[in-house]
């Protein structure tokens, strides 16, 4: 019996998602700062890993509210670094991934190599069709591998230089290892 993923509800679209679709902000005492782990002590809040989400939740004032708290724009704009800086090393990795053949592009691709056991991560972008990411996030479950609903499939495949994919297979423990 496979066991399903928590639940969690952004503060920026107020969606439930999957807590491997969200990033988690934790209060600290003294600041707010992401927790990347999902380990630290305090008082937690998710968001989805797009910069529109976040934009919202400081536009409502969701960090104050969550928190319980006053949020100082200085914190949330050390916030706003660390989500691009997030983003963008997820970027450079995926590319670095794509040059050395060790991430594998498209869903019928995807599907042998989890037949075959070899994929370590499975990236599947959030505009992609609901079968198809209800099928291969099944496929990951039944046969315990990691996966993440992540970014838009054009944004993606412009990172590893494919047209128009929504699905990447990373074959790799050292890589699957960086993207966690």
């Amino acid at each position: 019996m496979s066991k399903e993923k928590p639940m969690r509800r952004c503060i920026g679209c107020m969606e439930s998602k999957s807590q491997d679709e969200l990033f988690r902000l934790v209060d600290e005492g003294d600041n707010i700062s992401f927790d990347f782990t999902r380990r630290k002590d305090g008082r937690g809040a998710y968001v989805c890993k797009s910069i529109e989400c976040f934009d919202n939740a400081c536009k409502k004032r969701a960090f104050a509210r969550v928190f319980r708290r006053k949020v100082d724009q200085e914190n949330i704009d050390k916030l706003r670094g660390e989500f691009d800086g997030k983003k963008s090393k997820f970027r450079s990795y995926m590319g670095f991934a794509a040059r050395s053949k060790n991430i594998q592009v498209g869903y019928n691709t995807a599907l042998m190599l989890i037949a075959k056991r070899r994929v370590k991560l499975l990236i599947i972008a959030t505009d992609v069709g609901d079968n198809t990411k209800s099928k291969l996030t099944q496929k990951c479950v039944t046969n315990n591998i990691k996966y993440r609903v992540f970014g838009e499939a054009s944004e993606l495949s412009h990172m590893t230089g494919n047209v128009d994919k929504g699905v990447f297979a990373i074959v790799d423990k050292g890589f699957c290892r960086k993207h966690m």
